[in-house]
């Protein structure tokens, strides 16, 4: 799921508190779980049942949609606020 040439690394995109939230509005963290190792848990489950891509799409588009993180891209990064 890592591996090089794979596109999205989802171990890195699950310590993400955002990405952490998108998936838990599908299924919440159970109490005494670590959210990031529950969130790559609930990625490989639901990316068996789609795909990296379709996964990757949904919570791109929910994180636009929340507008909570405006300067940052889905996978964290700062965007460059000089940008028109």
């Amino acid at each position: 799921m890592n591996e090089p040439g794979q596109g999205i690394n989802w171990r890195d995109l699950s310590h993400l508190p955002p990405f952490q939230e998108f998936v838990s509005k599908g299924s919440p963290c159970p109490d005494g779980e670590e959210a990031d190792k529950w969130a790559l848990i609930q990625a490989q489950e639901r990316i068996g049942a789609s795909s990296e891509p379709e996964l990757y799409e949904a919570y791109a588009q929910w994180h636009k949609a929340t507008g909570r993180w405006p300067n940052e891209t889905p996978m964290g990064e700062l965007k460059n606020t000089l940008e028109a």
